[in-house]
C-alpha cells in the first residue's frame, strides 16, 4: 500500500528530495542503449536512469519495498526483464518494467540472489540459498539442479559466451561448479582455491589468456582455456590484497582488472601488483564497453562514477532513494528555518521540504547506532532538540 502511493506521487506532481542515497544490491545495462541503466535496492525494488546514472525513476512493482538481488535484462528482447527477490522469487516484465508478472511455479525457494540466461539455448538459472534452479521455457517452471550443487548457497552465476552451453555457480563455502548440461548436472572446479567462497569471476579482457576469481580473502587466477577444459589449477595473485575481502571484478579495455573492495577499487598491473585506481569503497563494479563510465555501487548509499580513469570519482543518483525516514521535524531559531528527519541510520538535517536550488542537500547532523523515531523541540529554548531512539534513549542537542 506505501509503495503504491509513493509510485503514484511520481505522477502527481511530488519529487524526491531525500536524503539521497539507497543501498544497491544489483546494477545493470541495457545492451542496446549504454545510459540506461536498471539498479536493484534494499527493500526499494527497481530504479531505472536513462541518462547513465545521473538521475533515476522508480519501478512502479508487485516487489517495491523487497530486496531486489539481481535484473537480468534480455539480450535478445531487452523488453524481457527479471527481477530476482528476497522472498518473493523471480518475477517478469515483457514491456520494460510497466506491468510483472510472478514466475515461481517449481522455483521452492523463493529468496534468489542471481539470475543468468543462457545466450546459447535461453535456458534461465536462478541462484539460492538452496542450490541452482533452471528454467527451459522462459520462466513457466523451474526444476532444481542436481549432483554437487543441490542444497548449496549460490551467491551469483556466470555464463560465458566463448563456452555455450556452460554455466558456472559461485558459492559460499565450496568454490565454483560447473554445469555442460544447462544446469541439469554440476561438477566441482575447486583446485588451488584455498578459499572458496567465490564472489565473482572474470575474464581479464575479451580474448584474454586469464580467468580470476574474487573471494573472500583475495584474487585468485587460471590459464583461460585451462579453466574453460578443467585442466588447470588456480595461483593466488592477492599480493596486497591478501586477506581482504573482494566484493567484485571488472575487466575493461585500455584499463585491465579491477576489484571492488571496501578499502576502494583497485588496478591490477598483470604481473604482481594491485595499486589503488579508485579511492571509492564498492561492493559492485559497472563498465561501459570502452571504459569511459565506470560505475561504483557502495556499501551503504552510496553511487558514484568516474569519468577520467579513477583519478577523481562523483556521488551521482538524484532520485534514487529508499531510506527509511521516521519522522520529521522543523525547527526555526532567529529566522534560520531548519528541518530535521530521522531515519535508520541518524539525523539528518537540510534547509527546507520542498526543492530549490539550496534545498536539495542534506548534511548527518549526528549519527546513532538505532533507528530515530521522533524528533522534538522545545517552546522558549531556542536551539535547544530532543531525539528519541529505538534503542539508545533520548538524546538531547543545543545549539542549533
Amino acid at each position: 500500500m506505501l509503495m503504491g502511493i509513493i509510485d503514484a506521487a511520481w505522477a502527481t506532481g511530488w519529487e524526491p528530495i531525500g536524503p539521497r542515497g539507497a543501498s544497491i544490491l544489483s546494477l545493470v545495462r541495457h545492451p542496446d542503449d549504454e545510459s540506461h541503466l536498471y539498479a536493484g535496492t534494499l527493500s526499494g525494488g527497481m530504479y531505472q536512469s536513462t541518462d547513465s546514472g545521473y538521475t533515476w525513476m522508480h519501478i512502479a512493482s508487485p516487489f517495491s519495498n523487497r530486496y531486489v538481488f539481481d535484473i537480468l535484462v534480455d539480450p535478445d528482447v531487452p523488453s524481457t526483464l527479471y527481477a530476482a527477490t528476497f522472498e518473493d522469487g523471480i518475477y517478469k516484465s515483457l514491456n520494460s518494467g510497466t506491468t510483472w508478472a510472478q514466475i515461481n511455479t517449481g522455483l521452492s525457494d523463493t529468496t534468489v540472489l542471481d539470475v543468468e540466461r543462457s545466450p546459447s539455448t535461453g535456458t534461465l538459472f536462478a541462484a539460492t540459498n538452496t542450490g541452482v534452479f533452471y528454467s527451459t521455457n522462459s520462466g513457466q517452471s523451474w526444476s532444481l539442479g542436481e549432483d554437487g550443487v543441490a542444497q548449496l548457497f549460490t551467491a551469483r552465476m556466470r555464463v560465458l559466451a566463448s563456452a555455450p552451453g556452460s554455466v558456472y555457480a559461485l558459492t559460499t563455502g565450496r568454490g565454483i561448479y560447473r554445469s555442460t548440461n544447462d544446469g541439469a548436472t554440476w561438477t566441482q572446479l575447486t583446485s588451488g582455491l584455498v578459499d572458496k567462497r567465490i564472489t565473482a569471476i572474470e575474464r581479464d579482457l575479451p580474448g584474454g589468456a586469464w580467468m580470476y576469481a574474487a573471494t573472500g580473502s583475495g584474487i585468485f587466477r587460471m590459464d583461460y582455456d585451462d579453466f574453460i577444459a578443467d585442466t588447470g589449477t588456480w595461483e593466488n595473485v592477492g599480493f596486497s590484497l591478501d586477506e581482504k575481502p573482494v566484493y567484485d571484478l571488472l575487466s575493461i579495455s585500455g584499463i585491465g582488472m579491477l576489484a571492488a573492495l571496501s578499502d576502494g577499487v583497485f588496478e591490477f598491473n598483470g604481473t604482481n601488483a594491485w595499486s589503488l585506481w579508485a579511492d571509492v569503497p564498492s561492493r559492485l563494479l559497472l563498465g561501459n564497453a570502452d571504459g569511459s563510465l565506470v560505475h561504483f555501487a557502495g556499501e551503504l548509499d552510496t553511487l558514484s562514477v568516474t569519468a577520467d580513469g579513477g583519478q577523481s570519482a562523483y556521488p551521482i543518483g538524484y532520485g534514487i532513494q529508499n531510506r527509511f525516514v521516521g519522522t520529521l521535524h522543523t525547527i526555526n531559531v532567529a529566522g534560520w528555518t531548519a528541518l530535521y528527519g530521522g531515519t535508520e541510520k541518524g539525523v539528518e538535517l537540510t534547509s527546507a521540504l520542498f526543492r530549490s536550488e539550496d534545498a536539495n542537500e542534506w548534511i548527518q547532523a549526528r549519527g546513532f547506532s538505532s533507528a530515530i523515531f521522533d524528533i522534538a523541540g522545545t517552546p522558549g529554548l531556542a536551539g535547544t532538540t530532543y531525539i528519541g531512539t529505538e534503542r539508545d534513549g533520548v538524546w538531547k542537542a543545543t545549539g542549533y
